[in-house]
């Protein structure tokens, strides 16, 4: 979803982390792979996307937020 998205502080989202079958947690985040440029250096770092679509809806935000 966000893949090539360029972030304001210079970050570019390069792909989405497919979760292995073992893999736990992710339940309102999604993992990505970002790169920025920092003069003749290319850094590449781990983003974690939060998504909180699932709890909008609830009644109560802050407290849903608690029991997951």
């Amino acid at each position: 979803m966000l893949e090539g998205a360029e972030l304001p502080n210079g970050w570019k989202v390069l792909a989405k982390i497919q979760p292995e079958s073992n893999s736990t947690g992710g339940h309102f985040s999604v993992p990505y792979v970002v790169e920025r440029r920092e003069g003749k250096l290319i850094k590449r770092a781990f983003l974690k996307a939060l998504n909180f679509r699932r709890l909008a809806a609830e009644k109560d935000f802050a407290r849903a937020m608690q029991q997951h």
